[in-house]
């Protein structure tokens, strides 16, 4: 049940990013299905392992794939799905405890969860870059295979 609930929640959330980045309309529902299942795979993946970065390098992988697979299926630019459908993963809690622990002088637990920010956020955009690289070769290559035919 919890994990309908926070699929509902992060779906709406990636729909508000998707309104409020200009996202073309055509696209709104699959970026918020895209984010929404992202979000309920990073949960699933942090409950059974409490690995925080291989979620989001998980997460990532999953957002650049279908990413470009949408990409080329809708003729638009990846970053018009992946940008919004990233929202729900940012770790803006990471950033947050960050900066309360360095306020609060507390300079040990804000060195390990700035680290574990940052980790996060290069995971999540190496597993974007990584899969969308791939995508968009495969895709070269079956268009010169189509082109020869």
């Amino acid at each position: 049940m919890i994990y309908i609930l926070q699929f509902i929640y992060s779906f709406f959330a990636t729909l508000s990013f998707n309104v409020l980045l200009q996202a073309p309309k055509r696209v709104y529902i699959i970026n918020s299905t895209i984010g929404a299942f992202s979000w309920i795979i990073y949960k699933y993946i942090v409950s059974i392992s409490q690995q925080t970065v291989l979620a989001s390098m998980i997460c990532g992988l999953y957002i650049g794939f279908f990413a470009g697979i949408f990409a080329i299926i809708k003729k638009i630019p990846a970053i018009t799905i992946y940008l919004p459908s990233l929202i729900p993963l940012v770790p803006g809690s990471g950033i947050y405890y960050t900066m309360y622990y360095f306020i609060s002088q507390d300079f040990e637990g804000a060195s390990s969860k700035g680290v574990e920010t940052i980790l996060m956020a290069i995971s999540l955009a190496a597993g974007i870059f990584i899969t969308t690289n791939i995508v968009n070769i495969f895709n070269k290559i079956y268009r010169l295979k189509i082109k020869h035919q």
